[in-house]
């Protein structure tokens, strides 16, 4: 219900999954310096496999979904293996014998992510010293989105962002275009997610104290 009323509000703003300690009994299980990784990136990874596999975008046509600040190398990794629960590699059967491991594939909506990030309605913050042209290959450009959450002190800061993709000697003038256009998709996004915020101020003044 939640979805369809963002959906229906016309505010053309996407449903984001971003790392965080969302579950109690995740974090607690680490306590050494990879906790941030295992218990905060992590389960936005859940949130891909989960949200693909259950056809969300499918469901509704009009929705955009993000995956914020985990960097992006992550994706294609993720995408072949949803697509081995689709489709089992197995060799023991013959194709009309293969059963789809479907407890978390609705098939009715299931479609190929790939599909999703080419079209520009899932998307990924990419980081500055990932692989470039690997993610052009296999999310495609209207899928990836500028990332630099400098004023945090974790592995997310990076304040030199934009500047080391553009010396980046890998970056054709095609690529450089594109790091452009990445960089104005995330200013858009910076003013309709401030726009949500006057919003949420007016009609739930109190939502910025709350947990």
């Amino acid at each position: 219900a939640a979805i369809a009323r963002l959906e229906a509000a016309g505010l053309d703003l996407p449903l984001c999954v971003h790392l965080g300690w969302g579950s109690p009994q995740v974090t607690q299980l680490f306590s050494d310096s990879h906790a941030f990784f295992c218990s905060a990136i992590v389960p936005v990874m859940w949130g891909f496999m989960y949200t693909m596999g259950a056809g969300l975008l499918t469901r509704f046509p009009k929705l955009r979904l993000g995956f914020l600040e985990t960097g992006s190398a992550w994706v294609p990794y993720a995408m072949q293996q949803i697509r081995r629960r689709v489709e089992p590699p197995t060799v023991l059967f013959t194709q009309g014998q293969r059963r789809p491991v479907d407890n978390a594939i609705d098939r009715r909506y299931y479609r190929d992510p790939e599909e999703f990030f080419r079209s520009g309605r899932a998307f990924v913050n990419c980081e500055g010293d990932e692989d470039f042209d690997y993610l052009l290959k296999h999310v495609g450009e209207d899928g990836l989105m500028c990332s630099s959450d400098f004023p945090h002190g974790d592995p997310s800061a990076e304040e030199n962002y934009v500047t080391r993709w553009r010396e980046s000697k890998g970056l054709s003038r095609e690529d450089s275009r594109l790091l452009e256009e990445l960089w104005q998709d995330t200013q858009r996004m910076e003013s309709r997610i401030n726009t949500l915020e006057t919003i949420l101020d007016d009609e739930v003044p109190q939502w910025r104290k709350r947990t």
